[in-house]
């Protein structure tokens, strides 16, 4: 008999559970209660203030227009998130190269001469890439035919009289 009555008391402990539940939850009719709703943004849909219900799906970035500059970010015109950084610098293969090799931008060459051999019909090369720095020309200049020094180097020749 005490089995029936322990038994009996967890059935009515239980059956007094799902009514309080039900009561709470308004006996199975639909909750009062009424969606406060923030618009969806790009990361997350629409979305209720208090019971963080969603509808529908974040809108998605929106890239902004690209200036082919590497080292400008790329940001979404909605809410200005970083969508590609912007590298810290142009990078160049050396100091001769005159195109990014990230994006369109150029710049003037910087070429470092060798050293100069004072032979004015001696093209002055590039150390690092070997352009042309300073033509040569295509003879030495004297002012006449006695004249035994180059008017343009420290060559010289032999007077002829």
């Amino acid at each position: 008999m005490k089995h029936n009555a322990h038994l009996l008391s967890l059935v009515l402990v239980a059956l007094l559970l799902l009514c309080s539940l039900a009561m709470l939850n308004g006996c199975g009719k639909e909750s009062e209660h009424v969606h406060e709703w923030v618009d969806a943004n790009c990361v997350s849909p629409k979305t209720c203030k208090s019971c963080h219900e969603t509808q529908g799906n974040p809108l998605g970035h929106s890239p902004m227009a690209d200036d082919g500059d590497c080292t400008t970010p790329v940001l979404c015109a909605t809410c200005q998130t970083v969508l590609t950084a912007g590298q810290p610098s142009h990078t160049f293969d050396n100091a001769c190269d005159t195109s990014c090799n990230a994006c369109s931008h150029t710049r003037e060459a910087s070429h470092t001469p060798m050293a100069d051999d004072d032979d004015c019909t001696t093209d002055v090369l590039c150390s690092v890439c070997g352009v042309v720095v300073t033509e040569g020309s295509a003879s030495h200049t004297f002012d006449h035919a006695c004249d035994t020094s180059c008017n343009a180097c420290s060559h010289t020749r032999e007077a002829s009289h």
